[in-house]
């Protein structure tokens, strides 16, 4: 896999907080301090002896989903 690409969810419900940030569009840093400061409505998962950070891919789904007023903005805009 190159460096660049989003990595597939290490388990069906949870996304690697990079592969998570990829998606959004952001550095790993900016979601993890945003989901830290309750500005992202997401909450990290800490797995593993290592600590490996994840975020939840419903709440990341539903969290990046378009709502209709959104949707119905950027098909005007």
């Amino acid at each position: 896999m190159e460096r660049n690409q989003v990595a597939p969810a290490a388990s069906p419900g949870l996304y690697r907080l990079a592969a998570a940030a990829a998606l959004v569009g952001i550095s790993v840093d900016l979601l993890e301090s945003a989901i830290r400061r309750g500005e992202a409505p997401l909450e990290l998962v800490k797995l593993g002896e290592r600590g490996l950070l994840f975020v939840r891919a419903s709440e990341l789904h539903a969290w990046l989903k378009p709502t209709a007023a959104t949707a119905e903005c950027a098909a005007r805009g």
